[in-house]
């Protein structure tokens, strides 16, 4: 159900003082003004009674205007505040977005708000070392080791345990972080 303006709340107003008769509303005329304007009768009673409880206080002309206004929609989140949690979270638990925020104890919203506000950048991170000259140097010295001088082959590597390949597939090539 839309939500009444103020002038169609006065309007509304206007009409139920119209069928007043001896200072109280004919019987069903809360039901046609609903009618009328295309509102629920219950929305039209609840205006009806607030104005007559201002009213009867003393005070002529009653409250008919909406208070929507002044108090509605979702409260802004201080981002200074929002900055200060989040920098108290070690880097190592801002990688994912929910757990970010379920360490800084928010929500999702203000992070993903501070993302994209540029406050909170997504920063990634290789595990692969640059190689230097020393490092191929010793990488190739390695391999010539394994070439037979006789006949210019490779040996067999069949004595040989290779337990780098686990070493290198246990761990992500690339991480992702939020920085502040």
């Amino acid at each position: 159900m839309r939500n009444l303006t103020d002038r169609e709340r006065r309007t509304i107003i206007d009409e139920l003082l119209t069928r007043l008769k001896g200072g109280k509303l004919v019987l069903g005329a809360l039901t046609e003004v609903a009618r009328k304007f295309s509102c629920d009768r219950s929305s039209v009673s609840r205006l009806w009674t607030q104005y007559q409880s201002i009213c009867t206080n003393g005070i002529s002309g009653g409250e008919w205007r909406s208070r929507i206004k002044t108090n509605s929609g979702a409260k802004q989140i201080d981002r200074d505040k929002v900055d200060q949690k989040l920098s108290q979270v070690p880097a190592e638990q801002r990688i994912v977005m929910r757990r970010t925020a379920v360490a800084a104890a928010l929500t999702r919203y203000p992070v993903s708000a501070m993302l994209k506000e540029g406050r909170l950048h997504h920063r990634s991170t290789r595990i692969k070392p640059a190689l230097t000259t020393e490092n191929k140097h010793m990488r190739v010295e390695h391999v010539l080791s394994y070439i037979d001088d006789a006949t210019h082959n490779f040996e067999p590597m069949e004595n040989v345990i290779h337990i780098d390949e686990k070493w290198f597939n246990q761990d992500k090539n690339t991480r992702t972080y939020m920085l502040l």
